[in-house]
C-alpha cells in the first residue's frame, strides 16, 4: 500500500547532523511514511550504518547512493524519482521537525482537498559544530507575523523552506518539477510555480519545523544560504531575467515593463531623497546633542567647584565656631577666676 507522505533526505558527508535528521523523522506520530535517502558522494557503509537503528521507524524506506556527487538538483531530482507517494516533503540532513509534523499537515491537507500544499511556522536554529557537537546559539520564528503563503510575498523572498512545506505530488507534477539546472533556489522557483496553480494553507499554532543555520560554517557542515551566498545572489537575478524575458513577447509588454523600471528608478530615487534628508536631520539633532551634552559638562564642572567652594566656606564657619566657642570658654574660666580671686582677698 502507498505511503501517505514521501520525506526525501539529501545528504552528502554531515553523519553528525544526518543522525539528528533521521531521529526528527522517526520520531514522528504519523508512521505512514515513505522516507527517501539520497547519499550524494558521501560514504555509503557510513551512512547505511546510521540508518540500521532507526530502520525499522522509518516506514517504505528507500536509499540511493551516488558514487560522486551530481549536485543538489539532480540529487533532489533522484529522490521524486523513487518517491510515489501523493504528498512529499523534502527534509535537509541538517534540519529538524517537531514530532507532530507530518500528523498535522497531512491532517490540514486532507480537510482542504483544494489546497496544493500546506506549511508550518518555522523557527529559525542559529547554531555552530564546534569539535564534533552541535552547539545551539539561539532560536528565532521565522516570518512571526505570517497567517499565509502569499504569492506576492513570495515574489519577493521565500520565507517557506523546504523543512516546513508539504506539497501534493499532483501540483508538483503539474508544475513541472524542480528545474534541474538551478544550482541554488530550486525550490523557490518550484514554489512560485506551484502557486501559481492554487493556494498553499497554513497550519496554524507554534513552528512544528526547525531551519538549522550555521552562518560562519565553512565546508560540509555549512549551510549554502551562507556558505555560497554569491551563488544564491547571481541565481535570484537569473531566475528572475528569466521569467521577465518569457513575459515580454511582443513591443507592448517591453514598454510596459520599461515604464514600471522607470517609476520603480524613480521611486528609488525618492527614498534615496528622504533617507538623505533625514541623515542630515539625524546629523543636525546629533550636533546639538552633543553641543547640549558639551554644556552640561561644563555647567557640571561649574556646579561641582561651587559645591567645592560651599564646602570650603562651610569647613571656615566650623573652625570658626570652634574658635569663639574656645574664646568664650577661656573667657568665662577668666572671669570665674577673677571672681574668686576677689572673694578671697575680702
Amino acid at each position: 500500500m502507498t505511503a501517505r507522505a514521501s520525506v526525501i533526505v539529501r545528504t552528502r558527508n554531515r553523519p553528525l547532523l544526518l543522525e539528528r535528521a533521521l531521529a526528527s523523522i522517526a520520531g514522528q506520530t504519523m508512521r505512514d511514511l515513505q522516507v527517501v535517502v539520497v547519499n550524494d558522494g558521501g560514504d555509503a557503509a557510513r551512512v547505511e550504518a546510521q540508518l540500521e537503528p532507526v530502520r525499522d521507524r522509518l516506514g517504505d524506506l528507500r536509499v540511493v547512493h551516488h558514487e560522486a556527487s551530481v549536485g543538489r538538483p539532480q540529487a533532489m531530482l533522484a529522490g521524486m524519482a523513487l518517491a510515489d507517494a501523493p504528498a512529499f516533503v523534502f527534509h535537509d540532513d541538517d534540519d529538524s521537525w517537531e514530532p507532530e509534523f507530518l500528523e498535522r499537515t497531512l491532517a490540514h491537507l486532507d480537510a482542504h482537498p483544494e489546497e496544493v500544499g500546506v506549511a508550518t511556522r518555522c523557527t529559525v536554529v542559529w547554531e555552530e559544530v564546534v569539535d564534533g557537537e552541535v552547539r545551539e546559539l539561539r532560536r528565532e520564528v521565522l516570518s512571526d507575523g505570517m497567517t499565509r503563503v502569499g504569492f506576492i510575498a513570495t515574489l519577493t523572498q521565500n520565507s517557506t523552506p523546504p523543512i516546513c512545506l508539504v506539497l501534493r505530488r499532483a501540483a508538483y507534477d503539474e508544475a513541472g518539477g524542480y528545474d534541474p539546472t538551478l544550482d541554488a533556489l530550486a525550490d523557490w522557483e518550484l514554489l512560485l510555480r506551484v502557486l501559481r496553480l492554487g493556494r498553499i494553507g497554513l497550519v496554524e499554532g507554534p513552528p512544528l519545523a526547525l531551519w538549522h543555520r550555521r552562518e560562519h560554517q565553512q565546508g560540509h557542515e555549512g549551510n549554502s544560504v551562507h556558505a555560497e551566498e554569491h551563488v544564491h545572489e547571481r541565481f535570484n537575478e537569473t531566475i528572475r531575467d528569466d521569467y521577465l524575458r518569457r513575459s515580454l513577447e511582443d513591443d507592448a509588454r517591453l514598454g510596459n515593463a520599461l515604464f514600471v523600471t522607470a517609476l520603480h528608478d524613480r521611486t528609488r530615487a525618492d527614498v534615496a531623497a528622504v533617507q538623505q534628508h533625514l541623515a542630515a536631520i539625524t546629523a543636525h539633532l546629533d550636533a546639538r546633542f552633543d553641543a547640549q551634552r558639551a554644556h552640561l559638562e561644563v555647567v557640571g564642572l561649574e556646579v561641582a567647584a561651587r559645591h567645592a567652594e560651599i564646602e570650603a566656606l562651610r569647613q571656615e564657619v566650623v573652625a570658626l565656631r570652634g574658635m569663639l566657642e574656645a574664646r568664650s570658654v577661656r573667657g568665662r574660666l577668666a572671669a570665674g577666676a577673677r571672681r574668686l580671686g576677689g572673694a578671697g582677698r575680702r
